[in-house]
């Protein structure tokens, strides 16, 4: 791989983004407009860096673990 390829982290569009959450395109649009997931515009399209996904899916896995506590036991 040249190195100058290697400076740059692959970026995904909201479609491809939208495959791998399992979720709709509109639901992407939702949570870069709420801020929670990071992204630039690049003409008329998104683009998300890999690394931004991977950190949002572990933000939403934090999340759902905080909620499913098991209940004190007395």
């Amino acid at each position: 791989m040249c190195a100058i390829a290697m400076e740059y982290e692959q970026e995904l569009t909201i479609v491809q983004v939208a495959y791998r959450l399992n979720i709709s395109v509109d639901g992407v649009k939702r949570r870069i407009k709420a801020g929670r997931i990071q992204a630039r515009k690049e003409g008329n399209e998104w683009r998300i860096q890999v690394s931004e996904l991977q950190r949002y899916i572990r933000s939403t896995q934090t999340d759902e673990m905080k909620a499913v506590r098991p209940e004190e036991v007395e």
